[in-house]
């Protein structure tokens, strides 16, 4: 069962999504997804996760963050949102999103959603180890080619930017050409502390499980050793898989690679989540 929903996050901006529901009306939890950087939702392969959620007997939750932006389709047609994204936003779009399911606002309306666990790819990922860090009550948590850091420019980036007031991003899918204001930088310069993956990562709470490839040339492997290094992350590297594992979009369907990604999340979310 495919459930739309959108709600308002704690800025007044739209949050939408899909919950997918089990066919044979078992339900072990929810779990949350969040996609990266120029992602949406229902990006590539990304719906054929929560099918799989959902056919492991989870209510699983696919939303677009507040800034990226993609209103519906698969382009940017919110560009200011997504030039006032910011990185904070995204850590407080996902405690919005569990907000709303614990307060019984998603479809299906007036649920329990019992235990919570959530999962991010790239840029997703990192916003999920920070929000996990601030929520002691969620149950297990992913990293898909997580980020350990959003500052991820040189100086010289980062003084043009300053200067111009916003950075030219190139969405390399669509060819659109979009703008972030320099409010992405004042966020990480601001929230530092907050904003720090390997130390959010330290301070969890619940279990942490890390996969990667070791052929990722978005997001070094080294990344996600960094986190692992600094907390008990379990880390399963993929031999020869690139940052989205397999996956493309449009979906070209199942990877042996991506199809181990997706073994391997639930059988971790088996283990630390369900009711």
């Amino acid at each position: 069962m495919r459930l739309p929903f959108r709600i308002a996050n704690s800025a007044g901006h739209p949050i939408r999504g899909e919950v997918r529901a089990p066919r044979d009306g078992a339900d072990h939890g929810t779990i949350v997804f969040c996609h990266g950087f120029k992602g949406f939702w229902d990006w590539g392969g990304f719906p054929a996760f929560l099918d799989a959620a959902a056919a492991r007997g989870y209510f699983a939750v696919g939303f677009s963050f507040s800034g990226s932006g993609v209103s519906s389709g698969d382009r940017v047609d919110e560009p200011e949102r997504f030039a006032g994204n910011t990185l904070s936003r995204e850590v407080d779009d996902v405690r919005d999103v569990v907000s709303a399911l614990r307060d019984r606002r998603l479809e299906p309306a007036g649920r329990d959603p019992g235990p919570i666990g959530v999962v991010g790819h790239s840029f997703g990922g990192g916003a999920a180890i920070l929000y996990a860090s601030e929520d002691p009550r969620l149950g297990a948590v992913v990293g898909w080619a997580a980020v350990a850091t959003a500052a991820r420019f040189s100086q010289e980036e980062i003084a043009r930017w300053r200067r111009d007031g916003w950075t030219t991003v190139v969405n390399t899918r669509t060819g659109q050409e979009l703008r972030l204001a320099v409010s992405f930088l004042d966020d990480l310069e601001t929230n530092r502390e907050r904003l720090d993956i390997p130390k959010a990562a330290a301070r969890l709470a619940a279990p942490l499980l890390l996969v990667h490839g070791d052929a990722d040339q978005s997001v070094p492997l080294a990344e996600a050793e960094s986190i692992a290094r600094a907390s008990s992350a379990h880390l399963v590297v993929i031999p020869g898989a690139g940052h989205t594992f397999g996956a493309v979009h449009p979906y070209a369907g199942a990877t042996p690679t991506y199809d181990r990604v997706i073994a391997l999340t639930l059988d971790w979310f088996d283990r630390h989540l369900q009711r």
